[in-house]
């Protein structure tokens, strides 16, 4: 029953709550996440908590989903650049209503059928939750 608040760099401030997550008393439905290398590990620990929101907290809320919540747009130079890998995969699997990441690499190795280059203004359109 304890509210938490987050705070990220730039000044993010999050009321996470039993009534839902609530930016200066919005709610916030989905989230949109970008990151390179390992500059993924503060991601991560916003896609935990909201996993722990989710299943432990709101656990109706997972009825209700019906598109994923959290996208991750996550992007390294090579392949063993990408920290994490089959932490994302298998939280992908596990909550594929909830959880959908894609990984983009400048140099994938052969037979990569994920993101290529740089990641570009219509590749964060595309895969991220973007304003109309």
């Amino acid at each position: 029953g304890d509210d938490l608040l987050v705070k990220a760099m730039g000044g993010l401030k999050l009321d996470i709550t039993n009534d839902g997550i609530f930016w200066q008393g919005r709610e916030i439905k989905s989230f949109g996440l970008m990151a390179g290398g390992t500059g993924l590990a503060p991601m991560v620990q916003i896609i935990l908590e909201y996993m722990h929101y989710i299943t432990k907290r709101n656990p109706k809320a997972q009825n209700d989903i019906k598109e994923p919540t959290i996208n991750l747009l996550y992007a390294a130079e090579e392949e063993a650049d990408l920290a994490y890998l089959s932490f994302l995969e298998n939280l992908h699997e596990k909550y594929p209503k909830i959880f959908r990441f894609y990984p983009v690499l400048n140099k994938p190795p052969l037979g990569w059928t994920d993101g290529v280059g740089f990641v570009t203004a219509n590749m964060i359109k595309e895969k991220l939750f973007y304003p109309p």
